[in-house]
């Protein structure tokens, strides 16, 4: 399966820093030593139920906080009813379809791909032939309002096609099922009930109501679920691995795992400098120890190709796993600071995606030190 995009890369990693702010631990642990995989477990479910709604209701303040302190600058009350209006019946359909065009065309097998283009789907026809309506009505309503019960008519159509939509449940990328998408769903028609109060309020409350400006809490509110987003959905600093003081502290190790196969399973350490330490495992042309020699300008690419990779910003524990390939693994020790990265070598998600990155940041370094002189395996001897 080849995503077209990295948000679900994303949606993890904001959903692990919650975990890790609860002190839960969400994933189980993961060794190139044996074909071991990263599953998620029941406890890292809290940290995704709180990315997906909490998200949500940040972003929902903020929107609120725009309307409030755009209220004073609309020519008339009614002109802010409408956008209001647009926002309550189409936000979450938008927002659903957007999500639904980045997953649209994922790659299962040459006779699994959707069979038509994105644009041509129900979902975007419906969407397209309901808010043309909606700002037809708005100008009938201009000339003669409607009544409470046919704006409540209008709203159950719309809400009848839409939650259902919007209902999650055939989305199973876990091996639970989320809460917070459900509960969501359900708030949804509720959005559009209190804009038709909004709107068939009187006259003189509109114009009161708009003419405020935005009060405390909003205010509050609002900065707090920027500050919440900001947390767990900025990237983390990066840190360049191109200078570092001293060049005798720096240490690379890569390592290679087994897979329900032929793969080779070896691990190979590169010093700052140049020494090049190897020890084969399985299905390796050379096993036990071999020492090489590297130049310091191709430890510089070594060091460059990491970067590109983001190394350091890397989060492993949301990378894709799969259950029967090999698995691979670079740490990177220098000026006293280490981290170490694990990621699956064959299921690497979005091909453009920080994963996919980190892999071929992996297949270089062994390009690179020539690896393959103690790897490559052309006879039957070495694959016994």
């Amino acid at each position: 399966m080849s995503p077209r995009s990295d948000a679900g890369y994303y949606f993890h990693r904001s959903a692990i820093r919650i975990n890790d702010l609860l002190h839960l631990s969400p994933t189980n642990e993961v060794s190139v030593e044996g074909v071991a995989r990263h599953v998620f477990s029941r406890s890292g479910q809290v940290g995704e139920e709180l990315t997906y709604f909490v998200s949500i209701v940040g972003v929902a303040f903020l929107i609120l906080l725009l309307f409030r302190l755009s209220a004073r600058r609309f020519p008339c009350p009614g002109a802010l009813s409408r956008v209001v209006g647009v926002v309550a019946l189409f936000a979450a359909p938008i927002g659903y379809l957007l999500v639904e065009k980045i997953t649209w065309n994922w790659d299962y097998g040459r006779f699994l791909r959707m069979p038509y283009p994105y644009w041509r789907s129900s979902h975007v026809a419906v969407l397209g032939a309901e808010m043309l309506c909606f700002f037809i009505l708005l100008i009938v309503w201009r000339k003669r309002p409607f009544s409470a019960w046919m704006l409540c008519a209008v709203l159950a159509v719309h809400y009848m096609y839409w939650v259902p939509a919007l209902w999650p449940s055939d989305l199973m990328m876990y091996p639970y099922r989320l809460l917070s998408p459900y509960l969501l769903a359900l708030v949804f028609p509720m959005s559009g009930f209190v804009w038709m109060l909004y709107a068939k309020a009187p006259e003189a409350a509109v114009e009161n109501t708009a003419g405020r400006r935005a009060g405390k809490w909003t205010v509050v509110a609002a900065i707090i679920g920027a500050l919440v987003l900001a947390l767990i959905w900025l990237p983390p600093r990066k840190h360049s691995l191109a200078h570092f003081a001293d060049v005798k502290s720096l240490t690379i190790q890569l390592s290679r795992g087994p897979c329900r196969g032929l793969c080779p399973s070896y691990t190979m350490t590169i010093h700052g400098n140049g020494l090049v330490e190897f020890v084969g495992g399985r299905f390796t042309k050379i096993t036990g120890s071999q020492t090489g020699m590297v130049s310091n300008e191709q430890v510089a690419a070594i060091l460059q190709q990491l970067d590109r990779a983001n190394f350091f910003a890397l989060e492993d524990r949301a990378f894709t796993w799969c259950f029967d390939s090999s698995s691979v693994s670079v740490s990177v020790s220098a000026d006293g600071r280490s981290k170490r990265i694990v990621s699956d070598g064959g299921c690497v998600g979005w091909e453009s995606g920080q994963q996919a990155q980190f892999v071929r940041a992996a297949d270089e370094i062994d390009t690179i030190v020539g690896s393959e002189r103690w790897v490559r395996c052309d006879n039957a001897i070495c694959r016994k």
